[in-house]
This record gives C-alpha cells, sequence and structure tokens, in this order.
C-alpha cells in the first residue's frame, strides 16, 4: 500500500522547508509541481510548489510531475479557460 500526497503550495521561491504535513510523513510518496523549463532556466520546480528538506533531512518532493505552464493539445494560447 503506497500513500500518495502532495508537496502543497506553500512554496515561496527557492525558500527551503516549506513542505509540511501530510507530506513530511514517512513511507509516503510526496509529488511536487514542476514547471515548464523555457520559463525559468534550470530551475524545475515551480515557485509555488512546497519543498523540503524535511526537518529530519529528508529530501521532498520525492517527484514532480507539470503544475504550471502547460500547453494542452488544441488549447489557445494566452487564454485562460
Amino acid at each position: 500500500f503506497l500513500q500518495v500526497v502532495a508537496a502543497g503550495n506553500s512554496g515561496t521561491g527557492n525558500i527551503e522547508r516549506t513542505v509540511g504535513s501530510p507530506a513530511v510523513a514517512k513511507n509516503v510518496l510526496t509529488v511536487g509541481a514542476s514547471q515548464n523549463p523555457t520559463n525559468k532556466g534550470i530551475e524545475y520546480l515551480a515557485d509555488f510548489s512546497s519543498r523540503g528538506p524535511t526537518s529530519d533531512g529528508r529530501i521532498k518532493p520525492d517527484v514532480v510531475a507539470p503544475g504550471q505552464s502547460l500547453l494542452s493539445m488544441n488549447a489557445v494560447p494566452n487564454e485562460v479557460g
């Protein structure tokens, strides 16, 4: 049994230790949000995505998935909705 939780939206730029409960629990897979690398160079973690390390030094998030600056098929550029 694997529990998957969101890292959270408490990230503010590159400030560390913004990840909180339940994302810091042991034996859970924590998922953060990535961004399109063309927007901000090599920094792929979205600004708003919470990040570690945890208070005991574990790296979080464990994995990231697209969460910002996504363009889906058939989308109209610069149009929200």
